[in-house]
């Protein structure tokens, strides 16, 4: 085992770095590239650029929503299947809720314990 191999270890990440995938370490380092490219040669602003991203995924779910039974693609949940109490996307927002609770009330000092702890961690 070479030092480069001991120094990194195991898994997903020491792979990429090492260039043991090279389809998926090349891919990563085409998009890094694309990336800084974006920001620092063509000097594009962070907030218009996340806005336009976003904008395009709002037609792209549109699109998926009104084609999708064309596509033969499931369409995206309604609304209403959203509400229902058996629903498994319910379940999901309903855990995603819970976890925004928590770092609310932590954030607002209701459970002190875990924002000093958070806080000299953190500093």
């Amino acid at each position: 085992m070479s030092l480069v191999d001991q120094m990194l270890g195991e898994g997903a990440v020491a792979d990429l770095c090492v260039w043991k995938n090279k389809v998926i370490s090349g891919i990563t380092f085409v998009i890094a590239t694309r990336i800084w490219y974006q920001f620092e040669i063509l000097e594009t602003p962070l907030v218009p650029f996340l806005c336009s991203i976003f904008l395009l995924l709002m037609l792209l779910l549109f699109l998926w929503a009104k084609f999708g039974q064309l596509l033969g693609t499931w369409r995206p949940p309604t609304p209403e299947e959203i509400k229902q109490e058996d629903s498994l996307v319910r379940a999901l927002f309903s855990k995603i809720e819970g976890l925004l609770l928590m770092l609310y009330e932590i954030a607002y000092g209701k459970d002190i314990k875990t924002f000093i702890c958070v806080n000299l961690c953190y500093h």
